[in-house]
């Protein structure tokens, strides 16, 4: 979501800001520089400082692709085999990921020539020509983005098959200027030759069953290395599983679907070797979903799966054997005139791969009531029920439907509230076959005196989302039995923090609403007939919003004095920041216990300024595929919150920060914040604070993997909370 303009006085203060890093950025002399927003200390290949303390990232940091076109890591392997041509050239490409000048001041290969090589030497380091020595190059600077000069550096690395079978080691070392945190000052790579031909072995598919929602699955699948030299697998295309419903773990590592990654360290499986590699999948709904996991290998005889090496696993869910999904199940009537007869359809489908059959459809021990079921509805089974001697077959990708009835037989009494006391029954759906079922359908409705409109609610997004959805809601299924529809009004309860309004507005047949607090909503529309009939009862549809990131975190606040924290606009209300840092994170304030603080550090600290409004901060891998960054997608100026912070693959052993720092309260005074910490979408923590302008409480650490929270306290085991912190763009 777009981030809400701040004030001018931010926007102005931010702007100049950024001007500073960029002035202090573009420098790549010794010597102070100035900018309108005070003096910068310019380092090369360090840190741009402002006169007032705060450090801004301005360092170059190395990315090298390798032969493949693949981003390699630092002391990552690249396997050459000899099976191949005489002669092979291997050219990796040095880039410059961060925003200052990277220098190269050497590259060296790393190899002892042994006696087959004879007079050709089996590893060859070249420059950009591809014919000047490694060791004789001059080699240029890389360019950042956006800087000037040359944008990437080739290196080529020459192999030439020597008389014998002997195994050939080296290792390429690039030295650079490289300040990124922890820094790499040598950037190595290393080469070795394998005799024989590699042979993947992998198990063809992994079927995790059925996984009723919400819940969890997972399993297995083993790759084996049959050949004669070691089997490398560098890359992983999962773009046909659904990121939000799957990821892969390897050796420990957590691995985003939905893309191309990188495996950092690649898997190198020796001749016999064997590795397994788990398949998570976080249920949402009882659909089948199926894809397939390409392994990207050096394989040479993989021909024939879609590309050179390539080795295909398949996976599913929910879809092995028979399946049934029934929809929907809740069936509202509303308000029914006493003594006639109102009619709904319900319609079953076969999800799976297989028929499935229906061997039960009655109502449960409570009874039908004023309900029943038209079993002559059912034209697959000749009007009658079914049972387990004669089941309802549906076939596969098919549906059947049947119809529901609702005869009230007196005027429903008032509860205290005034509403209708509803008549309620319960359908059970029995297919044994079916993992997901038996599947209850909840029938309600209430006797009146006349023929109320009836309101009827559907959630296009279903009833479980994630913070930040834009649910659509639709009322045209509403109906007046021999009227028409004139007028809707849809309401809310939301949970406590959420301000969030319907879209255009509360009163149109189709709204949206998009739900930014996590927790329990109950969408209600109420509806008048072109008699002015009022609906007897509103129609209400519950959402569950839950985050499924790793680590959610969630700010909302309460300011007393605003009366309305809802409005939207500059300076309408106080404006709270949610921050989350990185374990490099340090800055020049110390705190009460003479401790550096980790707020505002322009690369490791994610706050409005640093990765709001689509800006990125690289943490963890350089590997654009691999989705370890944060992300704050909302930023609220002007009122009660919510702000929402998301890291989807936290690093194992870091330790994370979360704090909230009163920026601007536009004159209302103190607020109390609250944030709560969710851990793959389980409240795991909360708590609130009263503050006041400028204050910077540190709430918390999350210490991953073990997803450990703890509270900040200070000496006094008090909520640690700083008062008028220093944040740079104050100045």
């Amino acid at each position: 979501m777009t981030s809400r303009i701040r004030t001018s006085l931010r926007i102005l203060t931010a702007v100049a800001f950024a001007m500073a890093i960029a002035v202090g950025c573009s420098k790549t002399t010794n010597g102070p520089g100035t900018s309108g927003n005070g003096n910068v200390n310019i380092i090369p290949g360090g840190n741009c400082g402002t006169a007032n303390g705060f450090s801004v990232d301005c360092t170059p940091k190395i990315r090298v692709v390798g032969p493949d076109g693949a981003v390699m890591s630092k002391n990552a392997t690249k396997v050459i085999s000899v099976s191949g041509d005489a002669t092979q050239t291997l050219t990796f490409t040095v880039l410059n990921n961060g925003n200052s000048p990277l220098g190269l001041s050497s590259v060296t290969l790393a190899y002892t020539p042994l006696p087959g090589d004879g007079t050709n030497t089996a590893l060859v380091c070249y420059g950009p020509d591809g014919s000047t020595p490694c060791a004789s190059t001059k080699w240029p600077n890389v360019a950042y983005t956006g800087g000037t000069g040359t944008s990437s550096v080739t290196i080529t690395i020459v192999y030439t098959k020597p008389t014998d079978a002997v195994t050939r080691t080296a290792a390429l070392h690039i030295v650079t200027n490289d300040a990124s945190t922890p820094a790499i000052p040598d950037f190595v790579i290393n080469l070795k030759t394998a005799s024989g031909v590699p042979k993947i072995v992998s198990d063809p598919e992994v079927d995790l069953g059925f996984v009723k929602a919400p819940g969890v699955g997972n399993g297995l699948f083993t790759i084996r290395n049959e050949g004669t030299a070691d089997l490398i697998i560098n890359d992983i295309d999962a773009t046909a599983l659904d990121s939000t419903l799957f990821t892969l773990v390897i050796d420990g590592k957590e691995y985003q679907t939905g893309t191309v990654f990188t495996v950092n360290p690649a898997i190198d499986l020796p001749p016999g070797g064997a590795k397994d590699i788990k398949v998570v999948y976080t249920g949402k709904d009882d659909n089948a979903h199926t894809g397939d996991i390409i392994l990207h290998t050096n394989d040479p005889s993989l021909t024939a799966q879609g590309g050179p090496g390539w080795d295909r696993v398949a996976v599913k869910v929910n879809s092995a054997g028979p399946c049934l999904q029934v929809l929907p199940t809740a069936v509202t009537f509303g308000g029914q005139k006493v003594g006639t007869v109102a009619k709904q359809t319900v319609t079953l489908k076969a999800c799976g791969d297989e028929p499935v059959l229906v061997t039960g459809l009655d109502f449960n021990a409570a009874g039908a009531g004023n309900f029943a079921i038209d079993y002559t509805s059912i034209q697959a089974t000749g009007g009658k029920a079914p049972s387990d001697a004669a089941p309802l077959t549906i076939a596969k990708n098919a549906q059947a439907t049947f119809n529901v009835t609702y005869t009230p037989a007196a005027v429903a009494a008032k509860a205290a509230d005034g509403s209708p006391v509803l008549d309620t029954a319960t359908v059970v759906v029995t297919a044994p076959a079916s993992p997901n079922t038996p599947v209850n359908v909840v029938l309600t409705g209430f006797g009146s005196t006349g023929d109320c409109p009836t309101a009827v609610v559907q959630v296009l997004e279903g009833q479980a989302v994630v913070p930040q959805t834009v649910l659509h809601l639709d009322g045209s299924q509403s109906y007046a039995n021999g009227n028409t529809i004139a007028s809707y009004k849809w309401t809310v309860t939301q949970p406590q923090g959420s301000v969030s309004k319907y879209a255009p507005t509360d009163t149109a047949k189709a709204v949206t609403f998009t739900p930014n607090v996590a927790g329990d909503y109950s969408f209600c529309l109420a509806v008048t007939d072109n008699q002015g009939k009022n609906s007897c009862a509103p129609a209400c549809q519950a959402v569950k919003v839950l985050p499924d990131q790793a680590i959610h975190v969630e700010l909302i606040w309460d300011t007393p004095l605003d009366k309305d924290q809802s409005d939207e606009g500059p300076g309408v209300g106080s404006d709270l920041d949610l921050h989350f840092t990185h374990p490099f994170a340090e800055t020049a304030v110390n705190g009460f216990d003479g401790n550096p603080l980790p707020w505002f550090d322009n690369q490791f600290d994610c706050y409005w300024f640093t990765c709001g409004s689509g800006k990125v901060l690289e943490w963890g891998s350089y590997d654009p595929n691999i989705d370890d960054n944060p992300h704050l997608d909302r930023d609220d100026t002007d009122g009660a919150g919510p702000e929402n912070m998301n890291l989807t693959l936290p690093e194992d052993g870091r330790t994370y920060s979360v704090g909230v720092h009163y920026y601007d309260d536009h004159g209302f005074g103190g607020s109390t914040a609250k944030v709560r910490i969710y851990v793959y979408g389980a409240l795991v923590y909360e708590a609130s604070q009263a503050i006041v302008m400028h204050d910077l409480w540190y709430v918390a650490t999350i210490a991953w993997s073990s997803a450990d929270v703890e509270a900040k306290l200070d000496a006094n085991k008090k909520p640690y909370v700083f008062p008028k912190y220093p944040a740079p763009v104050l100045n």
